[in-house]
């Protein structure tokens, strides 16, 4: 079963698709058969056997993702061996009690989110998949990272979505829209504002030499909109517009 695993971890994951763990894992009973590894009545009798999974309990502190980023890090400056000798002293940023607070409410988070998805799919009569989310607590005086949550569940995907490199999406609008609102303080003459109007159609924008033409969702467009309706529907074109104003 383990070398089942190599090919696909997540798709062969007996935790979550145990027919499908079994099934490869007797793929590969029958290719020692055919390697002459074992005999037909030892793969026979290894695929008559239950399969017995362990306790899903291997995080190995209540920071598991901020743990690996942390180790991440010291292995860019120590060696292995450095790390399991048990001379080093690491003092982090982590505040204990936060982390509890963010896991908690993460959990209590992801349950409503999880109904909410069932719900919809549920109208469409397909299966619904599993969201993802990630929490990142940081003193904004220092940089300093006070909780860290990278994923729903350590046990059953150790990536973490916090470090995870994906394009920000629309994200990253709030923060065009924040820097909009602030330019009032260097030419108050021109000032941005929720209710300062903006036309939202379809337009072509040039880059250098490139010309680029993004579209909204749905491809919808609204016509003249404020700002507050901008970022409250995510208009792309309209964003755009307001980060050219912005500069």
């Amino acid at each position: 079963m383990l070398a089942g695993l190599i090919r696909g971890p997540n798709s062969h994951n007996p935790y979550r698709h145990l027919d499908r763990a079994e099934s490869q894992r007797n793929r590969i009973l029958d290719g020692m058969v055919s390697t002459q590894a074992i005999t037909e009545e030892q793969a026979a009798a290894a695929k008559a056997e239950e399969t017995v999974l362990a306790s899903l309990n291997v995080e190995a502190s209540s920071a598991p993702y901020f743990v690996d980023l942390l180790r991440e890090k010291l292995l860019e400056r120590y060696s292995e061996e450095d790390l399991i000798s048990g001379d080093l002293r690491v003092h982090t940023t982590l505040d204990m009690d936060l982390q509890r607070v963010a896991a908690e409410a993460t959990r209590e988070a992801m349950a409503e989110v999880d109904e909410r998805i069932a719900a919809r799919y549920a109208r469409r009569k397909q299966e619904p998949p599993q969201a993802q989310m990630a929490l990142i607590a940081i003193d904004p005086h220092t940089g300093a990272v006070k909780a860290l949550v990278g994923g729903r569940d350590y046990n059953q995907s150790q990536l973490n979505h916090v470090t995870a490199h994906r394009q920000p999406g629309s994200s990253f609008k709030p923060f065009v829209f924040a820097a909009a609102f602030a330019k009032v303080l260097e030419d108050p003459g021109n000032a941005i504002t929720p209710v300062t109007t903006i036309v939202d159609e379809p337009t072509v924008f040039l880059y250098g030499d490139e010309e680029y033409t993004p579209g909204n969702f749905g491809e919808k467009f609204y016509g003249v909109v404020t700002v507050r309706e901008a970022l409250v529907r995510s208009l792309n074109v309209a964003t755009i517009k307001i980060a050219e104003m912005t500069g």
